[in-house]
């Protein structure tokens, strides 16, 4: 995810994981040639069913998770316009800035953390991706500029993702989130979530 424009007139952010396609389709174009050679020499009929079964994972795989999504902050007009378009799917949006309470982090827990970018309305979220990914930098480098762009205090910012996870349910993702970024141990940070649900 990137910021592709930023000046007076809008804001774009744009995210294209080509690299899950860049590994999927050609290793599912490497399973069919696997699997076709196999029939041309007459292999075991096994062996051709798990070349194509691969072949189709493959394919699916990367179709489903390379998706290309462009957010763009129109600044004259006050408003988000935004697509989602892949191989099999294709989502798009308007939605005028005085409906966007705000962007937010959010984070999946787990050995790694990762994080992304979603914009908190008043009919809900809009992930700006579907997937996370590792590095919380680019993550609060994007959630800070579209806020600015939205007039939102950057003042509370940290603790306003770290609420926002409290509420929607996801207390142990933001006692999770709190240690990192404040660097409190458990009880601490568990502390803190409850001081802020109160």
């Amino acid at each position: 995810m990137k910021i592709a424009q930023q000046d007076q007139s809008a804001l774009i952010i744009e995210d294209f994981p080509y690299l899950i396609g860049a590994i999927a389709f050609p290793a599912a174009l490497f399973m069919l040639y696997q699997a076709i050679a196999t029939v041309v020499r007459g292999g075991r009929t096994r062996d051709v069913i798990g070349a194509g079964i691969a072949t189709l994972l493959f394919f699916f795989g990367g179709a489903v998770f390379t998706k290309r999504s462009v957010f763009e902050f129109d600044l004259v007009h006050r408003q988000l316009r935004w697509k989602r378009s892949g191989l099999f799917s294709r989502q798009h949006g308007l939605v005028p800035f005085d409906q966007i309470r705000t962007a937010t982090v959010q984070s999946l827990s787990g050995d790694t953390p990762t994080y992304r970018v979603a914009m908190l309305t008043q009919d809900g979220e809009i992930p700006l991706t579907d997937a996370y990914s590792a590095g919380i930098e680019p993550a609060e480098r994007i959630r800070t500029a579209i806020n600015s762009v939205l007039n939102v205090a950057p003042t509370n910012e940290m603790e306003n993702d770290i609420q926002e996870l409290a509420l929607a349910g996801r207390k142990i993702d933001a006692i999770h989130l709190a240690r990192i970024r404040y660097g409190y141990d458990l009880a601490q940070a568990k502390s803190f979530v409850e001081g802020l649900l109160r």
